[in-house]
């Protein structure tokens, strides 16, 4: 099992994270949550175009990242910490 993620972890280092649906994704949001981190680049002006969000719970601990990517057909994909998925 690789490290927990962590606050302030770049948004592109995926230790820790494990894929989940969108179902998955919409019930984790569906519960009381705070935005940790965000970006909008959605012409890719700062590298991959990308539209992400990082979800907290009320501490701040990371708890889901939504990506969303506008240049592709795959426009969505979520991440949980691994241990969410065990």
């Amino acid at each position: 099992m690789s490290a927990a993620p962590s606050p302030g972890q770049a948004l592109w280092d995926m230790t820790g994270w494990q894929r989940v649906t969108c179902e998955e994704s919409d019930k984790r949001r569906a519960e009381p949550r705070t935005v940790v981190s965000t970006l909008t680049d959605p012409a890719g002006t700062y590298g991959p175009a990308v539209v992400f969000t990082e979800w907290g719970d009320g501490d701040g601990t990371p708890i889901l990242r939504d990506y969303r990517d506008p240049t592709t057909e795959e426009s969505c994909r979520h991440y949980v910490p691994e241990e969410a998925t065990s």
